[in-house]
């Protein structure tokens, strides 16, 4: 995966229809350490994790989108920090 650091951007472009959420998962060995959701994507679909004061190590990012009323989840992506 890709290296990360700072404050960083996970943004997602859902397409196929109307959207009323994007809500982001992080998770290190398994367990959630942050998380958020962005309900009105008038600057994109996005959620700053900020990174300092984390852990070292591989974190997966999961994605989901709640589109007509239903959840659409994207693959995941590890990343290191």
């Amino acid at each position: 995966g890709d290296t990360v650091s700072g404050n960083t951007d996970i943004i997602a472009n859902p397409t196929g229809g109307s959207v009323d959420s994007v809500s982001f998962y992080i998770d290190k060995d398994g367990k959630n350490v942050a998380n958020g959701t962005d309900t009105s994507g008038g600057d994109g679909w996005r959620y700053t994790w900020n990174v300092s004061g984390m852990a070292h190590g591989t974190y997966t990012i999961r994605v989901t989108a709640l589109k007509n009323g239903a959840t659409i989840t994207a693959p995941s992506i590890t990343v290191t920090y």
